[in-house]
């Protein structure tokens, strides 16, 4: 607009580190005042009722060209000749007000586990959180709690647990062989977990059907490798779904703990969109010298842009969605719908004018087999 012309090497010359600060300071503001206030739900339903709000955690990889290895430290591994460079970004996601509270962008050598304490600084009393096993860590669970926080985790094998009445180490391999014999397919128990821990939580144990027992079994002998010669314990133990709760039975049922945690996947399906919708896997692909800055300045206006656009349109038509159909807003469609109209988009003063055209292109297809998130989300359970 102002008629100066820009070399490349000018542009690439002010990509330093005060752009990069300027890069963080917008997707920090972003982060910190979404442009659509958060509401209590999106959603009605009785399975998160109880909770202030759903917290679901998890990490996605993003290879980058070797010459970055400094900064972002991939694996080790035999198998490449030479350093390797990966970036590791954090994700945090409200599920009942369809927002990210929190994002961060480490090395791959920064792991989920080493993580796992930085959500205790904004946990609130009432709020539940979702992780997988990456963040099992039983001092982040103590901490949790002590916030009057509550969360639901897979039970991760060889974590000993012990009786809460008269502190014996608890065989859970012997009490779930005797539920087998007995044919019963789901049991539950509050234990301590830990050694030295001792936290609190309450044990749930479903049965599988043997068809996802013989898929599971299988999996597992074929990802195993010279460090992992899995037991017959281990082995036991993949006939069942276990997982490890503070929710108290008065508030879900067996089952409902279960269906819970299906919601993580919420988040899998985001790392998914990023990647296969708005390129993210393919931003830094087939180049070899690329500077820290300009990464940095990339992801961090690429994510800004997610907070706010991309989120605050889509929690916008997720709320028509809810209020006037069945089905819920895919995620995935509605992406890549945006991206091709980003510009309608941007100069409308009437966005519920686009909402025909979401609605007819962008719900998921209604499922016959399979119950959907927004279902579950949706689902009224009787109190007996």
């Amino acid at each position: 607009c102002s008629g100066v012309l820009l070399s490349k090497q000018g542009l690439s010359a002010r990509m330093d580190a005060r752009l990069v600060n300027f890069s963080k300071g917008v997707f920090s503001r972003a982060l910190a005042k979404p442009l659509f206030a958060q509401s209590e739900s999106l959603y009605a339903g009785d399975l998160f009722a109880h909770f202030r709000s759903v917290l679901i955690e998890d990490s996605s990889c993003l290879k980058l060209p070797a010459v970055l290895a400094p900064f972002f430290p991939g694996a080790h591994s035999k198998r490449l000749k030479g350093p390797a460079a990966t970036a590791r970004i954090q994700l945090r996601y409200s599920l009942k007000a369809e927002q990210y509270t929190h994002l961060a962008i480490q090395s791959f050598r920064q792991n989920d586990q080493s993580y796992a304490y930085q959500i205790v600084s904004s946990i609130q009393a009432g709020d539940l959180v979702l992780r997988d096993l990456g963040y099992f860590v039983l001092g982040s669970f103590t901490a949790i709690l002590k916030a009057k926080g509550h969360l639901l985790s897979r039970y991760r094998f060889g974590v000993n647990l012990f009786d809460p009445g008269d502190g014996r180490p608890f065989c859970l391999n012997q009490r779930l062989a005797k539920m087998e014999k007995a044919k019963q397919t789901i049991w539950e128990q509050w234990v301590k977990v830990g050694e030295q821990e001792q936290v609190p939580l309450r044990i749930i144990a479903i049965r599988l059907p043997e068809s996802v027992v013989a898929e599971r079994i299988r999996k597992a002998k074929k990802n195993r490798h010279q460090r992992a010669h899995h037991s017959k314990a281990y082995f036991e133990l993949l006939k069942w779904n276990i997982f490890l709760t503070s929710v108290d039975s008065s508030i879900w049922r067996a089952k409902q703990a279960a269906r819970a945690y299906t919601l993580r996947w919420r988040i899998e399906m985001i790392f998914k969109t990023w990647k296969s919708h708005l390129d993210l896997a393919k931003m830094f692909a087939h180049k070899q010298s690329l500077r820290y800055e300009r990464v940095m300045i990339q992801l961090y206006l690429s994510l800004s842009w997610m907070l706010l656009f991309l989120m605050p349109w889509y929690r916008f038509f997720s709320q028509k969605a809810v209020k006037n159909n069945p089905l819920n807003l895919s995620i995935a469609k509605f992406t890549q719908w945006a991206k091709e109209h980003f510009k309608a988009l941007v100069l409308t003063t009437r966005l519920d004018s686009f909402w025909k055209i979401v609605q007819y292109y962008c719900l998921e297809e209604p499922r016959r087999k399979r119950i959907s998130q927004l279902q579950i989300m949706r689902e009224k359970f009787p109190l007996a």
